[in-house]
């Protein structure tokens, strides 16, 4: 089991209330549903129902929480605490708490839950939790959770998170025995990335990135050394050692610090073995100068570049369709690529076009590629580009509105949110009345809203098709579209109907026997052990997805080196679903290598595409729902590249009714925030600005 903390993780209460509570936590309904549960006699239930306290992420829910974290039992107070680091503004409580907690598993949940919600105040206390000494020969429990806590602070900018107390404390633990404390405090310091550290941290990072015996390690000390200042160039020779190293994380992180430090050698790193580590090296190479890019880049771009639609086809994820789409990039990026219309050409391969429509400057150009062009990355590629353009218009966007690709028209729809006009209603609605597709629904009716709401709105008259659009916007079964219609019936002074965004309605007792997956590709096959006692919900999605066939044939859109491999989207651009979505079901397992998650866009946004990590991701812990992990076959999950099929993912085990369950029509609460599915937006070790997700 991936929890290294000595928790159940399957909670024994009885079936009936094991039952009843999921279901109130599935429907988002108001934590006082759960205030029998909460008041039980037998600890289980209690830390149960702390637990779907924390997965209703609602203010609401911090008093019983606070009751929970105080409770005499530690795996209820563990729970509690887990679940505060969901529920905004819990941080002072959840300071004091530490201050008084004894239990070392408890403390390290609390640590955890502050590095979501703590401030400026809890630095010191938990970098006071980085000196545990446990036991005998017992690992820490609690410094690793403190390490990533102040790793996260600094990733939200908090005052002092990156200061010279809280980097001293992080080196001291890259001195540890104990492999997982060393992980997490580097991972830290990597997401610290001060340029200026004090001179003994300086030091202490790059002799453990030299020496370390573990990879992870290294490669997060290599990221963390490449965001060092190096006026005099000494770390071209720290960054030709990491070059060398064995270990792919490794090389991947020097290939990412090249072009910050002027690292010519990365070119070097054009011909390694490994293509996640080549396209890292492409990318850099292209933003460096001193290098001549059309002698490095230019056979890369014309190796993949002159496959016709045939060999397009049956060479899907081949290499040299993914570094061919990456030169192109580059090439761009460095000024010598020349014209981009014959890289848009129709025989030219998918990955290829697609990457130079995202290139295009000319709003016009863009638009037609987005309404016209036969391949959907194509068209999403260049639909995102005109949103970016500082000449995209309201013209350009009534005309994306007008597409046959209802995701089109919802990037059109998402613009008209930013850009709000009287002229946008009436397209907007035609649009919306014939919309199928959740992501349209959703960024229309949020671009409506601004339209009629205030003491002078847009349009004072609204009339009922704007009604209709609303009525059928929350009567979605994706949360993000229904949400967005309860909030323009609200605008539009309209009742909202009894009815929320669909849930599974899960029988433990069945979803219980469905353990294991196994995905099959031509590269291999891999097997997911599931997690049905940690994630029914999902992975009784999954399994029915997979019982219908839904992932047999789809490709793999997006493989971040080092980071992720995700899978699951129908249009193959990271823009599809199901056309419904599931509630989260976050819980405490930690996203290490191999680990299987749920990709979202937001709370409670997940359907179809899920991702395996491919090395330590501690910032996506508590943050997307954990329903598997890889027991056999890592090296083909590494082995995947973009635009690889699945062939067909198959479930041990079985269920007698059927896959589907008609969707509940309770109402629910939340809120969901975001644009496109994906795992760690913003956070990826691929990008930092991320990359689209679904």
């Amino acid at each position: 089991m991936l929890s290294w903390l000595l928790l159940p993780t399957a909670l024994a209460l009885t079936p009936e209330d094991a039952q009843a509570i999921l279901q109130i936590e599935a429907q988002r309904l108001p934590p006082l549903a759960l205030s029998e549960f909460v008041e039980s006699e037998d600890a289980e239930t209690r830390a149960r129902a702390a637990r779907a306290l924390g997965r209703l992420r609602t203010v609401a829910a911090t008093a019983p929480l606070e009751d929970l974290a105080a409770d005499e039992d530690p795996l209820v107070r563990a729970e509690a605490a887990f679940a505060l680091g969901q529920t905004e503004g819990s941080g002072a409580f959840l300071l004091e708490r530490l201050g008084e907690e004894r239990d070392p598993v408890v403390r390290a949940r609390l640590c955890e839950a502050l590095g979501k919600q703590g401030e400026a105040e809890a630095i010191d206390a938990l970098v006071r939790q980085l000196a545990e000494k446990p036991p005998g020969l017992r690992a820490p429990l609690v410094a690793p959770h403190a390490a990533v806590a102040l790793g996260r602070m600094a990733m939200r900018q908090v005052e002092g998170a990156s200061g010279d107390v809280a980097q001293r404390a992080l080196v001291r633990q890259l001195t540890r025995s104990d492999r997982r404390t060393r992980q997490d405090a580097a991972f830290a310091l990597a997401r610290m990335a001060r340029p200026d550290p004090a001179p003994d941290v300086r030091q202490a990072i790059l002799r453990r990135a030299r020496r370390d015996a573990d990879p992870h390690v290294r490669a997060f000390l290599v990221r963390a050394a490449g965001a060092l200042d190096d006026p005099e160039q000494a770390l071209h020779a720290f960054l030709d050692e990491a070059a060398g190293d064995a270990a792919v994380g490794v090389r991947v992180a020097a290939a990412r610090a090249a072009s910050r430090q002027g690292w010519l050698g990365v070119s070097a790193l054009l011909d390694d073995l490994d293509p996640g580590v080549r396209r890292e090296a492409i990318a850099a190479v292209g933003a460096l100068e001193g290098l001549p890019h059309d002698e490095l880049l230019r056979p890369r771009l014309e190796a993949g570049s002159t496959l016709d639609a045939a060999e397009d086809a049956r060479l899907a994820g081949s290499t040299a369709l993914t570094e061919g789409a990456a030169a192109l990039t580059a090439l761009h990026e460095a000024g010598v690529l020349g014209e981009l219309e014959p890289w848009l050409a129709a025989d030219r391969p998918t990955p290829v076009r697609a990457a130079a429509a995202g290139l295009v400057d000319e709003p016009g150009r863009l638009v037609e590629l987005a309404r016209e062009d036969a391949e959907a990355p194509v068209r999403t590629a260049a639909a995102y580009a005109w949103s970016e353009h500082e000449a995209a218009d309201l013209a350009h966007a009534v005309a994306l509105l007008e597409s046959f690709d209802d995701m089109v028209a919802a990037v059109a729809a998402e613009w008209l949110l930013e850009h709000p006009s009287a002229e946008a209603e009436g397209p907007l609605l035609r649009a919306l009345l014939e919309a199928d597709e959740p992501d349209l629904l959703r960024f229309g009716a949020e671009a409506l809203v601004p339209l009629y709401e205030g003491r002078r709105p847009l349009v004072s008259d609204p009339g009922p098709e704007a009604l209709a659009v609303a009525r059928r916007a929350a009567a979605s079964d994706e949360r993000g579209a229904h949400l967005a219609g309860l909030a323009l019936l609200e605008v539009l002074e309209e009742e909202a109907p009894p009815t929320a965004h669909r849930v599974l309605s899960v029988p433990l007792d069945e979803v219980e026997h469905l353990r294991l997956a196994r995905v099959e590709t031509a590269r291999g096959v891999f097997t997911v052990r599931l997690f049905p006692d940690e994630a029914p919900l999902t992975v009784w999605n999954f399994a029915s997805l997979a019982r219908e066939g839904y992932f047999d044939g789809l490709r793999v859109h997006r493989v971040v080196p080092d980071f992720v491999m995700q899978d699951g989207d129908p249009r193959g651009d990271g823009m599809g679903g199901p056309g419904w979505s599931i509630p989260d079901e976050i819980n405490p397992l930690p996203y290490r290598t191999g680990t299987v998650g749920m990709a979202l866009a937001g709370p409670d946004t997940g359907g179809s595409q899920w991702f395996v990590t491919l090395s330590p991701q501690p910032h996506l812990d508590g943050g997307y729902t954990v329903f598997g992990e890889i027991i056999d076959g890592l090296h083909v999950v590494r082995a995947v590249q973009p635009g690889d099929r699945i062939d067909r993912v198959s479930i041990e085990g079985a269920w007698d009714r059927p896959p589907r369950e008609a969707p509940s029509t309770e109402a629910g609460e939340g809120e969901g925030e975001g644009d496109r599915n994906g795992a760690g937006e913003g956070e990826s070790e691929g990008s930092e600005a991320g990359g689209s997700g679904a």
